[in-house]
Order: C-alpha cells, then sequence, then structure tokens
C-alpha cells in the first residue's frame, strides 16, 4: 500500500511486478532478488559515508572562507545567511548510515543544509561557490537516505517480487512456455555447458550476418559470438573478439533505427559493437529514397530552409565540386515540383496527426516516374468522423 499509492493495484502491477520479471529474469537465469538487495544497502551506505565526508569537509572550509571573507552577501540575504553561520558550529552531518532515522542530529544538519542551499537572491563571492555545491549535493544525498530509510519496505517488495518470479516460472515448466529471452538464455547456457554441442554448431555456419542488429541486445550477441568462435577453441565464457572468426560474423544496423526498447532491444549493445570488432563499414548513399522526399523530411523536421536555390548559388556550388543533393534544386526544376508535393503532404499530416487515424486500409504510396520525373503522391488516410482524405 506505501509503493501503490494512488496507482490502480492491476496497474502497479504490470508496470512494477510484471515488467521487472519478464524483461529481466530468464527460467535459466532467476533474478537473485534477496542477494541484490543486500548488494544495493551496502552499496547506498558505501555512497552516504562517502558524500557525508564530503559535506563536513564543505562545512570546516565554509567557516574558514566566511570568517576570512566575511559576509560579502548583498542586503536582501545578508542577516539570513548570517543567521546559518551562526549555527554552523553545531551542524554536522551523520556519517553513520545506521543511525539516520530519529537522529536529530541528521534532522538538525537537515534542516541547515537544505536552508543554505536556498539562498538564491543576492548571494556574491566566496559564499556563492558553496551554495552551489549545496544544491547539488542535497539531492544526490536525499537519494540514498530515502533508500536507506525505506529500507524495510523495499525489503519487502524484493521478498514479493522473489515469490512472484517464482510462481512465474512454475507456470511456464507446468505450460511448456519460454520468453524470447529465455529461448536465447538457454541456448547461450547450453552452448556453455556442452562444448561437443558448441563445436557441432559453430560447423554448421560458415558466415553469419545479422540486420536490423540495432535492435537487439546482450543476449543475442552473446549467443552470436558463441556461433562464430574460432573452431577448435572453447572458451569457458563468451568468447572474447580475439576467439571470433574474423570472416564469420556480420552486423548490420543503424542506431537511429532503434525502436523497439520497450521489447527489450538495447542499442548500446550495437554501439559498443564499432570499437570492439575491426573491419567497420559505413553506408553513406540513400538508395531508397529520391532527393524530393528526403528534401521534404529535412525542412519539416530538420529546420533546413526551403531548398531553392538561384542559379548564381548552384554556380558557387558547382564550383566548390560539392554534389546537388539532399534537397537542392535549380529553380522551375521538374524535381522541385516533387519536393512541393512532398513538403506540403509532410506538413499537412504533423498538423493532423492528432486527428487521424491509421488502419491497415491507410496507405501512404510514393511513386517516381524515371520519365516525367514527378513524384506522384497517393495517400488514404481514415479520420475520426470517417471522412476519407486523398
Amino acid at each position: 500500500q506505501f509503493f501503490l499509492g494512488t496507482k490502480w493495484p492491476e496497474n502497479f502491477a504490470k508496470d512494477f511486478f510484471v515488467d521487472i520479471v519478464f524483461n529481466n529474469s530468464t527460467i535459466s537465469k532467476p533474478i537473485d532478488f534477496a542477494g541484490n538487495y543486500v548488494k544495493q544497502i551496502d552499496f547506498a551506505k558505501s555512497k552516504w559515508q562517502e558524500w557525508a565526508k564530503k559535506v563536513n569537509q564543505l562545512l570546516v572550509d565554509l567557516k574558514k572562507d566566511f570568517e576570512e571573507f566575511g559576509n560579502n552577501a548583498t542586503a536582501s540575504v545578508k542577516q539570513k545567511l548570517q543567521d546559518l553561520m551562526n549555527q554552523i558550529d553545531f551542524i554536522e552531518c551523520e556519517e553513520n548510515p545506521d543511525n539516520l532515522v530519529d537522529n536529530p542530529k541528521f534532522e538538525k544538519w537537515y534542516d541547515w543544509f537544505y536552508s543554505f542551499s536556498k539562498l538564491t537572491k543576492g548571494r556574491e563571492g566566496e559564499v556563492s561557490i558553496y551554495v552551489e555545491s549545496a544544491k547539488e549535493i542535497l539531492p544526490e544525498m536525499m537519494s540514498y537516505f530515502n533508500f536507506l530509510f525505506y529500507k524495510e519496505k523495499l525489503k519487502g517488495i524484493s521478498e514479493l517480487l522473489a515469490k512472484f518470479q517464482s510462481e512465474v516460472e512454475k507456470i511456464k515448466r507446468g505450460m511448456g512456455l519460454l520468453s524470447f529471452s529465455d529461448v536465447a538464455a538457454l541456448s547461450i547456457e547450453c552452448l556453455l555447458k556442452y562444448p561437443e554441442v558448441r563445436e557441432i554448431e559453430k560447423k554448421s555456419y560458415k558466415a553469419i550476418m545479422i540486420d536490423e542488429f540495432q535492435d537487439d541486445n546482450i543476449l543475442q550477441k552473446e549467443l552470436l559470438y558463441l556461433l562464430a568462435e574460432k573452431e577448435g577453441i572453447c572458451s569457458s565464457g563468451i568468447p572474447a573478439v580475439e576467439d571470433l572468426n574474423p570472416q564469420k560474423l556480420f552486423f548490420v544496423g543503424d542506431e537511429k533505427q532503434s525502436i523497439y526498447k520497450f521489447r527489450g532491444a538495447d542499442v548500446e549493445v550495437f554501439r559498443a559493437l564499432s570499437s570492439e570488432l575491426p573491419g567497420k563499414a559505413s553506408l553513406s548513399t540513400n538508395y531508397r529514397s529520391v532527393p524530393a522526399l528526403i528534401a521534404a523530411f529535412n525542412s519539416v523536421f530538420g529546420g533546413v530552409k526551403y531548398p531553392v536555390v538561384s542559379e548564381d548559388d548552384i554556380k558557387i556550388i558547382e564550383e566548390s565540386n560539392q554534389p546537388l543533393s539532399g534537397g537542392v534544386f535549380k529553380e522551375n526544376s521538374p524535381d522541385l515540383e516533387a519536393y512541393e508535393a512532398c513538403y506540403n503532404l509532410t506538413r499537412l499530416l504533423i498538423q493532423n496527426w492528432k486527428n487521424l487515424i491509421l488502419t491497415e486500409k491507410c496507405t501512404l504510396l510514393w511513386l517516381m516516374s524515371k520519365k516525367k520525373r514527378i513524384l506522384q503522391i497517393k495517400i488514404s488516410i481514415l479520420q475520426k468522423n470517417r471522412r476519407l482524405i486523398s
């Protein structure tokens, strides 16, 4: 009930319990919630001690500088700052994370430090540096404090998650169900545990090319590394890059097209391949879209100037050996008509997007006639009022 707040129980169950277990746990490698809870508490305690020491040193330095330079704040905060500095000898941040609850010393420090961090007007000189530091430190420290303060409630949630995970595993095993992550994790486990199976599978593939890899994740990468390992080598874990057959594994993708994070895709895995693997090649030429379409999108979404240039501009571009591309058209060019059609249609879609319903019957078809060089646009979009626009 504490974590539920005003949320519907069904929504909380889905957004918290279901998402955590289904997106991060597999039948072959369940999450160790109890062990992770202990690690998180230990981490929060160590970070609290680290920050508390920094804060106490900051208080020492602040007192020293204030005595040396005096109250150099402007009149609007001068008295408030003086009042705070009169109390600084009695202010100290509790460094022991086990003594934060019901601790007058901690409460007194928090009230003082919070008030000091709110000196936002009229501060000048050396004191302003400390105020800025306090504003940055306080949110960080309070995140660890809240974690430690509610650690018993978090422990209860951790136990509930472990119980839910156990029930999910029972259902999966009883009904013979596997998620996509289960399939990948079990495959990895099989290849790691049984070297003879791994050697047979490696020999089954002469070359492996994976398209759209920006929508994959670490499990799929590890599985591919196991299959691309050099024959005769059997690493105890996931093979290192130097143990891979350099002529076997090929990744293709575009991180800008990564749209499946909600299904477990991790674009960082794809990005890491650039520095991890040799032989990177970039495809900089677009073979899919005509210049008019690209120009329309660049203007609407990228803020590019309307792509009409004068003959003088064309001459300058040609003399600099820069190709006419990306939506740069000569005036009265047949492509300009195509561009204007694309531009106007895209604008129409954006302006009316919230009022449009796209169904299977809705079609956006772009055709370029090589002979006439005029883009023909056909679109059918069904609106909420069932009125057809074409």
